[in-house]
């Protein structure tokens, strides 16, 4: 069977927990889990509020674990986007352990990629970091994403468009992912 933990079904979802991070982590030790996709929040890793019109920034090169002097709110925005990157590093160290295949998503662009713990995770053997974009998948936007996998064959998700503003795929022109809509900022989606 399949289980879903995430917190929009409700506060006994919140992956912040610790006494949840220990009972996933237990059912991968224990060996309950056969197979693993973990995608985790990348509004605080995004690269995309660094765009002039945006959010403001949270993260850049120099300060890839968060700009000095944030908001109160931004500053938990990025504890918050830390401590469950650190989680999916360890939930994907645990899975390397057992040999559970297992997948990490985010977008292509995302600063969760080079932080310190994600990146000495892609430097393990048996892991690969590929990206699809979703415009080949039948999306009217680009959008790529990056997948994090470990002991698992990418060739059916690995899929790039090599056009810029024509798709590759569709031969239409990329649906733009810019400014907001019912106030969500586009570039997030």
């Amino acid at each position: 069977f399949v289980i879903g933990l995430d917190l929009r079904f409700g506060a006994e979802h919140d992956l912040t927990l610790r006494r949840l991070q220990n009972l996933v982590l237990g059912w991968v030790q224990g060996g309950a889990v056969k197979y693993l996709l973990a995608g985790f929040p990348c509004r605080s890793f995004s690269r995309a509020r660094n765009i002039p019109g945006g959010p403001p920034a949270l993260r850049s090169g120099d300060f890839i674990a968060g700009l000095p002097g944030l908001r109160p709110a931004d500053a938990a925005n990025v504890l918050e986007g830390d401590g469950l990157l650190r989680f999916v590093v360890r939930l994907a160290t645990c899975c390397l352990r057992m040999r559970v295949p297992a997948v990490l998503e985010n977008p292509w662009t995302s600063w969760a990629w080079d932080m310190a713990a994600m990146s000495g995770l892609r430097r393990r053997r048996d892991v690969r970091l590929v990206r699809s974009d979703f415009c080949m998948w039948g999306m009217p936007w680009r959008k790529s994403t990056g997948f994090l996998a470990l002991y698992c064959d990418t060739t059916g998700i690995e899929r790039t468009c090599c056009g810029r503003p024509i798709c590759s795929r569709s031969g239409r022109p990329h649906i733009q992912l810019r400014g907001s809509y019912q106030g969500t900022f586009l570039a997030h989606l």
